[in-house]
């Protein structure tokens, strides 16, 4: 019981944060181009700084970081491929496949997965392990995201050249400098560097990046609320409900059963579980809008994932609660 209790205590400020942001927008007091300026100031300065702020806390990172890049590798790389599976049984349309494939595996990582950790009471170290695998997660996501949906529009899905002459090499040159440029990856990395290299960040300079920081999580959510008045469902409910089932499903099984099968610690065990438990990313319906995929269908994963989500990272916490 006391598990649950805690579980409880962890998520339901969450849910009154995203309940507040979808409030907001709703009845106009927050317009969705305030609520984008969040999303900017969120992913360009406040995590960024919390980042920075909490990997450098963490210390020297051992092999444990290691341990969750693998466990995250593979529940992204089984869930695109389930992706890929449900795409050829009940579509096979050319424009929902990398829709399909994205949306089962591409997690809100950073709007929705840190904060979690961060609010629900993880350490700096555990802040650390979840931002480097992060990380490494976001560059396969990105590799697996954009191969399918230009896939999906230059073959059809089916390997054949469909003569569109979408530019394959430059969106990769785009995409490959969206993700140097990225500022969660670029704090991450100095996060990392200054915990490896022995030096502390001056006390004004630490607490400082802290303040920053700290908003970063509540704005997170309330703009993931503010989304879901946005981004809307608008059909293909049969196969949204299938995708989200494997995002919220089988995502989270395999990463427990990767905790398990490696050992994890309960750090690990807590980056792991909640990270792999994440929603589908809003992120996924810009991608979807840039390289012509289902946006309808997009948006409707996005919208069932999020609601269903707070049973998914629920049973998650409750896991890492007992875990070991």
């Amino acid at each position: 019981m006391s598990v649950l209790l805690q579980v409880v205590e962890t998520l339901l400020p969450l849910v009154v944060l995203v309940g507040l942001g979808l409030g907001l927008v709703r009845f106009g007091f927050l317009s969705d181009g305030m609520r984008r300026q969040f999303d900017r100031w969120v992913y360009w300065v406040g995590l960024p700084a919390l980042l920075v702020a909490k990997v450098s806390e963490a210390g020297a990172l051992d092999a444990s970081v290691g341990r969750v890049i693998l466990a995250m590798g593979v529940v992204t790389v089984v869930a695109a491929l389930m992706g890929w599976g449900l795409w050829w049984v009940a579509s096979r349309e050319s424009g929902t496949l990398g829709v399909v494939v994205q949306g089962g595996c591409r997690g809100n990582l950073a709007f929705v997965g840190l904060p979690v950790i961060e609010l629900g009471g993880g350490d700096a170290k555990t802040v650390a392990l979840a931002a480097v695998g992060l990380t490494a997660t976001v560059v396969l996501y990105n590799v697996i995201s954009v191969g399918a949906l230009v896939w999906g529009r230059e073959t059809g899905g089916n390997g054949k050249d469909g003569g569109e002459g979408l530019g394959l090499w430059m969106m990769v040159r785009r995409v490959g400098w969206s993700m140097v440029t990225n500022p969660l990856i670029i704090a991450c990395l100095m996060g990392v560097g200054l915990a490896a290299s022995g030096w502390t960040l001056p006390g004004v300079v630490r607490r400082s990046l802290a303040l920053v920081g700290q908003p970063a999580g509540p704005m997170a959510l309330m703009s993931l609320g503010g989304a879901m008045v946005v981004y809307k469902v608008r059909g293909h409910l049969a196969l949204a409900g299938a995708v989200t089932a494997v995002k919220l499903g089988v995502c989270p099984a395999v990463g427990y059963a990767m905790a398990v099968w490696l050992g994890l610690d309960a750090r690990e065990a807590l980056a792991v579980l909640v990270l792999s438990s994440a929603p589908t990313a809003v992120a996924a319906y810009v991608l979807v809008t840039q390289l012509g995929g289902d946006e309808g269908l997009a948006a409707s994963i996005i919208v069932l994932a999020t609601t269903g989500s707070v049973v998914s990272l629920g049973v998650a916490l409750a896991l890492a609660g007992g875990w070991g």
